[in-house]
């Protein structure tokens, strides 16, 4: 048996690791390259570290992994992973690409302020009543979002 045989575990867990590292970097020079050219800078047209040719994007290719308008308002109002698979979808990355780019994206504040006008008599009924946990079900059930941005709503009604 040789010397690394009882590390194989170690050793696959830190080439996981690695790869997705590597991941990370290539997403976020991708992004860069992307600012860089929509600011018309040219500096780093090119990638920055020797990859091959499949690898590098060229920085029409970046600016469509920059999130759009549409996947951004998917952000906003719905379930993440709608915005994730229009970003997969139109990008064609992979889905830990996709989630990357989406989960760097802050949602904005006024999507969660703007829903709190959303809320029906019923909802509104629920919290003054101090149901909370009612009203947050009754308005996750009819609007679809997630329950990070259902208590938001409902905690701004309050």
């Amino acid at each position: 048996m040789g010397k690394w045989f009882g590390q194989a575990s170690e050793i696959e867990e830190l080439r996981t690791e690695n790869r997705r590292l590597k991941e990370q970097v290539a997403t976020l020079e991708a992004r860069l390259r992307a600012a860089y050219a929509d600011a018309g800078i040219t500096a780093l047209a090119g990638p920055s570290s020797p990859v091959s040719s499949t690898d590098s994007l060229a920085p029409a290719t970046a600016s469509s992994l920059e999130v759009s308008d549409a996947e951004m308002e998917l952000l906003a109002t719905g379930p993440k992973i709608a915005a994730v698979k229009a970003y997969k979808d139109r990008t064609g990355v992979s889905l830990k690409a996709a989630k990357a780019a989406i989960d760097a994206v802050p949602v904005p504040t006024s999507a969660i302020v703007s829903t709190s006008l959303e809320l029906t008599d019923a909802e509104l009924r629920m919290v003054a009543d101090g149901r909370l946990v009612s009203a947050i079900k009754a308005y996750r059930d009819r609007t679809g979002v997630d329950l990070k941005t259902a208590k938001a709503t409902i905690d701004a009604a309050r």
